[in-house]
């Protein structure tokens, strides 16, 4: 006849707990509910980033600074409070820290009327900064200048300098 000899099992780590441990020392129940790694809220390359892109910005507002005050592009008056930052090519890959310009969040922000992000291509026209506007686009990406350059067009934007 042969006899088996039970092995001992390792039990929970949790206090009170008799179950067969099945993970870091807990029982299945215990392993599930009361194991939870914390979740990294940016990871170490998102924090290098955006250190990078405070930089640049701050690089760009110390460039756009007269009087002890940042100016802003699209009126050219001192910002006293917020600074928003627009991009003139966009905020991804290799753009994102190419053609960076200070603003007030009105001269930036669509939701308030007369805000770069709510203009139309016919208002465009009409605003004294869009020439220096083009002038850095095209420095910072040469397609999307011709884009907005040729819609401009369409509603009777002049310039000798292209």
């Amino acid at each position: 006849m042969i006899t088996f000899q039970r092995i001992p099992r390792k039990q929970c780590s949790e206090a009170g707990c008799k179950n067969p441990v099945f993970s870091h020392g807990k029982c299945q129940y215990h392993a599930r509910w009361g194991y939870k790694k914390a979740i990294r809220s940016k990871s170490d390359k998102q924090k290098q980033r955006d250190d990078r892109y405070r930089q640049e910005c701050q690089r760009v507002d110390k460039q756009h600074t007269r009087n002890g005050y940042v100016h802003c592009f699209f009126c050219d008056t001192p910002i006293y409070g917020l600074i928003h930052h627009h991009h003139v090519a966009g905020r991804t890959g290799e753009f994102m820290f190419k053609g960076i310009i200070p603003s007030h969040p009105q001269c930036h922000s669509a939701q308030f009327s007369g805000g770069f992000h709510g203009l139309t291509p016919a208002q465009m026209v009409t605003k004294s900064w869009i020439g220096r506007y083009l002038a850095l686009l095209r420095d910072v990406d040469q397609s999307k200048y011709f884009v907005l350059y040729h819609k401009l067009k369409e509603y009777g934007y002049e310039n000798n300098a292209t």
